[in-house]
Order: structure tokens, then C-alpha cells, then sequence
């Protein structure tokens, strides 16, 4: 796969169970739910509990330790930025806090290329985002300009009433590149910048794109990030009107609606987040005494259609194929055989359909219940394109803890799901397997390794 070994030395993360390391992994260690009853979306919606970052409120103390003129400048730009963008922003700053540096060198040199500060023009962004939609108030004043006597919406008005009167920054505030670029530019990073928009699985493959960057030698340095929301209202909608659910009528408590791979589940919980790594060469991050986190052996992307242009979801038989394909890909490319991945973090949706097809295509790889699986989904709910980013550190942390967490929410085996949940602390061992897809049946994956010199 790789001509050099290629490294993570910084992690950032944004979820319902907090906004650093620690608390992620303390929420999964002890089993904790970040799924409540929802306080973003009308009372009158159709979507009444999800994954919130509550803990997220857009203050400048949430993005981590910041320089004074970043944290002066992100203040200000606030304003124009999505919440999925924020939730990026904030992810990526303290990955980069995490993984020892300080900011940019100048290039006056007055401030260095050293161990906490890494050259602008070696240090690039790969992304990924949800596509990004308006708020229905943002319509709302050009809205009432163009409306007739009988309060009806005349068209005809939009060019001269209405549209002078929309905030001329809106579309930048929803495009869905617009979390690389806030990046890139409070923190000088001059490279390749790039935004991936394949949903879910789009954090597996920004892994996957931005390390051949590096294993060319053309960058020191990648962040790779991903964030996302489903909670936005006109999102909410479109998933209670598209995707299947979670049905509250069956659960007695929110935290118990995520129910991957169980099965009386009944459906997906939509939620909120972001996750961001710092990726390097090992010579560079040993070069200037970096702390490795983990090592990237290999990622890999597949895509099985069923031949609907019209966005349908896939068949549980696609996203089997779609599975069964990129770990057959990816495994190898790593070097190694299923005998030698100690884990599995599966996308684990707790979609009837999809969690069916999923764990059988791990069962065709691994074998009907030969490897450890965990879905964090029932933690905290699909956090959109921020889940497989989010899912993936939370791996890196059980390969540095020694253990790897408990399944919430699966009491009730399920005979079209073959795979071994897991359900009480069992070790983590050194190599895990991070898959993540779309509806569509876009798959990632990428494999990790507990860093050895």
C-alpha cells in the first residue's frame, strides 16, 4: 500500500458524548448514550430524540486551545459558518493542538519549521461534509417581500424584491467545501485542499486519498476531518420522509432507540458531529518528536449499485456485496489476512436492511461470528459524514487503552446478522477494520494499527 509508513499523531473530536478524547472514550468505556429527547428542532417535529452535541454551543472555548490572533479570527468568522461547519472547524483545531503544533512557520523565519510549527506549504486538507442545507428562516425576509395581497408567494417578485434582500454571505455559509477552507485559512495550510461528499462514508476515504500525498513525498503533513449533521431541520425531515427510523413508539427511553445489529431494532437515530486526524510520514513525526497515536496500514473504497439513479436506498444483497468487496480489497492491501484484524467498527446503522447486508458481508470475509464487532451508532446515532471519522478514533483509543468497549442496546441476537457483538470489555488486541457507507452503498474502510517502532 504504502512505499512509507504513514502515521496519526494528532486526534479531534466533536459528539453527543463531549468534545475531547477523554470523554469519548469514557462515554464508550462506561456505556453511556449520548441519544436524548431533542432541543434543536420544533416541538412539532416528526424527529424527536437524536445525538446532539450538546456540549457544543459555538463559544471559542469549544475549539481547544487557540493562538490569540485564531481564536480572534474564528470569534469573528463564526458568523458565516454552518453548524457543520463549526463542528469541522472545532474537530480540526484540536487535532492539530493534539498533535503538537503550535501553527504555521513564517516566511520570513522569523518563526521556524520545527517540531510545533510545520511549513505552510507542505501541509494540506482532505475533508468531508454533508451536503449543507439552508435554514428556513434565512428565506424569510426575501420570502415576504414577494408576497401578494392574499398572502400567496408571487415568483415574478423574486428578481428585484426578493433577492436583494437575502444575505448576500448565505451561499457561503452552506457550501459543503466551505469546512476545508475555514480550516485552511485561520491556520495557513497552503496545499491540496479537497472535500469529499460521499455522506457516511466519506471519512474512510479522505484517510484513504490524503495519504498518498504523503507517501509521495509532496506534503509533511494532512488533516483529514469530516462533519456532519442530520439534525438540521429540513434534513430531519427529508430522513423521516426517506430513510427508516427509529420508531418511538417501541422504545421506553431515547437512549435505547440505537439498536445496531439487534433484532428489534427498528431503525437509525439521526445525530450530530465531527471527527479530524493529523496524518504524517513516520520519519517526519519522529523527525520532530511527535507523539504517534496509530499507524494507517491501508483504506480502500467500493461501490455497488443496484442501478437506481433515483436515490433509493440499496438492498440489503448491494451493501452484503459492497462489504464483502472492500474488506477483500482493503485487508490485503494491508498486508495482512482476517485472521490478523482483531475488530471490526461497523457502520452498524441499526437500519433493519442495511445492518442485515453489512454483518453478512463481514461474515462472508471473517466467517459467521469470526471477529469482534462494535457499532458505535448505538452510542450516539449516525452522526452523517462526521460517523466513520468520529467511529475511527474511537478505535485508536481502544488500541491505546488495551480494551475494546462494550455494544450497547444488543440483547436480542439477530439470525440474519452473523457476527459477534460485543458485550462486555474484551481486548482490544492491534489491528481494527473501520467501515463505513452510504445508503447508496458507498463503502469505506481503512485499517489501523497500535503504533510500533
Amino acid at each position: 500500500m504504502y512505499k512509507q509508513r504513514i502515521v496519526i499523531t494528532g486526534m479531534g473530536q466533536i459528539s453527543p458524548l463531549g468534545l475531547t478524547r477523554e470523554q469519548l472514550w469514557e462515554g464508550l468505556s462506561s456505556g453511556k448514550s449520548g441519544v436524548d429527547a431533542l432541543t434543536q428542532l420544533p416541538p412539532d417535529s416528526p424527529v424527536s430524540f437524536g445525538g446532539e452535541a450538546r456540549e457544543f454551543v459555538s463559544n471559542i472555548d469549544n475549539y481547544g486551545e487557540l493562538s490569540k490572533d485564531v481564536k480572534k479570527n474564528i470569534r469573528k468568522g463564526q458568523k458565516v459558518m454552518s453548524r457543520e461547519t463549526r463542528l469541522g472547524l472545532a474537530a480540526a483545531q484540536r487535532a492539530l493542538h493534539d498533535a503538537g503544533f503550535e501553527g504555521p512557520a513564517t516566511d520570513d523565519g522569523s518563526v521556524p519549521v520545527d517540531g510545533s510549527h510545520y511549513s505552510p506549504d507542505r501541509s494540506g486538507i482532505y475533508f468531508g461534509s454533508d451536503y449543507q442545507i439552508t435554514m428556513p428562516f434565512d428565506f424569510e425576509l426575501a420570502v415576504s417581500k414577494c408576497l401578494t395581497e392574499n398572502r400567496e408567494f408571487d415568483f415574478s417578485q423574486w428578481p428585484e424584491k426578493g433577492l436583494p434582500a437575502m444575505n448576500p454571505l448565505w451561499l457561503l455559509i452552506f457550501l459543503p467545501n466551505m469546512p476545508a477552507c475555514h480550516v485552511t485559512m485561520y491556520n495557513d495550510m497552503r496545499g491540496a485542499s479537497n472535500t469529499i461528499t460521499q455522506r457516511e462514508a466519506s471519512g474512510n476515504m479522505c484517510i484513504e486519498h490524503a495519504s498518498h500525498f504523503l507517501d509521495n513525498g509532496d506534503y509533511d503533513m494532512m488533516l483529514c476531518g469530516a462533519t456532519g449533521t442530520r439534525l438540521n431541520p429540513m434534513k430531519a425531515l427529508q430522513a423521516f420522509k426517506n430513510e427508516k427510523l427509529a420508531d418511538p413508539g417501541y422504545i421506553s427511553q431515547p437512549d435505547q432507540a440505537s439498536r445496531p445489529f439487534d433484532k428489534n431494532r427498528t431503525g437509525q437515530v439521526l445525530a450530530e458531529g465531527a471527527g479530524c486526524v493529523v496524518l504524517e510520514t513516520l520519519a517526519g513525526a519522529q523527525k520532530r518528536g511527535a507523539a504517534i497515536q496509530a499507524e494507517l496500514l491501508a483504506g480502500a473504497s467500493t461501490m455497488a449499485s443496484n442501478g437506481q439513479l433515483n436515490g433509493k436506498p440499496a438492498t440489503a444483497e448491494i451493501i452484503r456485496k459492497a462489504v464483502k468487496n472492500v474488506l477483500e480489497i482493503v485487508i490485503p492491501r494491508a498486508g495482512l489476512t482476517p485472521k490478523d484484524i482483531d475488530f471490526v467498527i461497523a457502520h452498524g446503522l441499526s437500519d433493519p436492511e442495511m445492518d442485515k447486508g453489512e454483518a453478512q458481508g463481514i461474515a462472508d470475509v471473517f466467517g459467521p461470528n469470526g471477529v469482534n464487532v462494535v457499532a458505535l451508532k448505538a452510542n450516539f446515532g449516525n452522526l452523517g459524514a462526521g460517523a466513520g471519522m468520529v467511529e475511527l478514533i474511537a478505535g485508536i483509543e481502544a488500541l491505546q487503552h488495551g480494551t475494546l468497549f462494550p455494544n450497547p442496546n444488543y440483547t436480542t441476537p439477530d439470525e440474519n446478522c452473523p457476527v459477534r457483538i460485543v458485550t462486555q470489555a474484551v481486548p482490544a488486541g492491534n489491528v481494527f477494520v473501520n467501515i463505513s457507507i452510504s445508503p447508496q452503498g458507498q463503502t469505506s474502510a481503512t485499517v489501523i494499527k497500535k503504533f510500533e517502532p
